[in-house]
């Protein structure tokens, strides 16, 4: 059993250095010529809960 406050610390410290580990590599993707497409999209429930969702794409040029 894990108590929701030690839940939410371990995710938002996750969260946190998981962050800036992406934010280094995507800036070196750019550095090198390498371009990222955002799509956004939102909706909403019958349980009036709105929900959005931000989605990056690029593609690493070793997978081509």
């Amino acid at each position: 059993m894990i108590f929701r406050r030690t839940l939410e610390r371990d995710l938002k410290n996750r969260y946190i250095n998981t962050e800036e580990v992406i934010r280094y590599k995507l800036h070196e993707y750019i550095k090198v010529g390498g371009r990222i497409s955002l799509i956004t999209d939102s909706w909403a429930r019958n349980n009036k809960l709105d929900y959005i969702a931000v989605i990056g794409y690029f593609i690493r040029k070793d997978s081509i």
